[in-house]
């Protein structure tokens, strides 16, 4: 669901090309291979945060996109060095064809 559904309305060139990235290539092999680390669309653009409420701690997920993706590079902390290290992120999130691509 975290990639079908957000595919069944998202028709653009960076959306469409997830199965074939290697995000999505990872995502495919988890469903044979649970134990495989991999990302979906919610996983960046929907990443989850830690917030306190009431002096309790709690996950949540961060539906306000804008939040940690406009300017692109504000995605590095909150989704991109989760798995990869500060020059890959800031060199993939520089490359307009990467992104595109979804590598």
């Amino acid at each position: 669901a975290a990639v079908d559904s957000c595919l069944g309305c998202h028709a653009d060139e960076h959306s469409l090309a997830f199965y074939e990235s290697p995000h999505g290539k990872l995502w495919q092999q988890k469903k044979v291979q649970p134990n495989i680390t991999a990302v979906s669309c919610a996983t960046c653009h929907m990443p989850q945060v830690e917030t306190t409420i009431n002096g309790e701690q709690f996950l949540l997920v961060q539906h306000n996109q804008n939040d940690n993706l406009r300017p692109n590079e504000k995605m590095i902390r909150s989704a991109c060095l989760d798995c990869h290290g500060l020059e890959f992120a800031i060199d993939a999130l520089a490359d307009e064809k990467l992104i595109k691509n979804n590598s």
